[in-house]
Formats: structure tokens, sequence, C-alpha cells
């Protein structure tokens, strides 16, 4: 884990014990909450790398973090959509079609432009 995950952790998560997933809006012990980057960090810029108010999101590892930032689904116009990243088993499919059509918890002005990139990125 890179020293900054911690520091945003603190920052966002506080000492909350349980955290909502921006996509498919479950609640998950924090231990199971990643501070998710909406834009690669390894495609930020340094102001965007320190925007992290609007840049990182809480996603559960039980599924919606690698299926976000492997492009299996994306956030349009504030809903979760399918990216363009084809599901290769019926467990990841069921997966996603609970989630497509769901409004994304962090979705305003500032996060948007995060996700547009993601967005483009995986279409």
């Amino acid at each position: 884990m890179r020293v900054e995950q911690g520091f945003i952790r603190q920052q966002l998560f506080g000492g909350k014990r349980e955290l909502q997933c921006v996509i498919c809006g479950r609640s998950f012990p924090t231990e199971l909450v990643r501070a998710a980057h909406i834009k690669r960090r390894a495609d930020c810029s340094s102001a965007e790398k320190r925007d992290y108010q609007n840049n990182v999101v809480p996603m559960c590892t039980l599924g919606c973090d690698e299926l976000f930032e492997r492009g299996y689904v994306v956030v349009r116009d504030g809903s979760v959509q399918k990216g363009r990243k084809v599901a290769s088993t019926p467990a990841v499919e069921d997966y996603i079609a609970q989630i497509v059509d769901r409004l994304c918890l962090s979705y305003y002005r500032g996060s948007d432009l995060y996700f547009n990139w993601h967005s483009q990125a995986y279409d």
C-alpha cells in the first residue's frame, strides 16, 4: 500500500467503521473498501494527484474496484454503465448486471471531470 493511501483514507474516511461503495451502493467494513482513484494515478498531473477530494472515492474490494479499474464498468452522466471490456464469465456478467444503471454516489461537479476521463479511456 502506498503511503499516500493511508493519508487519503484518513482524510476521506476518517474513523468510520463502515463505508458505502459509490458503485454498488452497499455498505462494507472499511477494511473492505479501497480509496480508489477515478482517473488512473499514473495518468494524473501533479495537481490532479493532490485533488483527492474529487479524484478518490470509496469502492468495495469485493468487485466494484476491480471492475471499474479494468474498464468493465464506467460512470457516464452519473450512472454506472458497462465499459467496452466484455465480461468473460457468467459470474462477472451477473455482477455487472446488478450494478448497471445505478446512480454513482460520488458523481458531482469536480468528480465529473475524472469520471468523464475514465469513461473515455475505457470506451
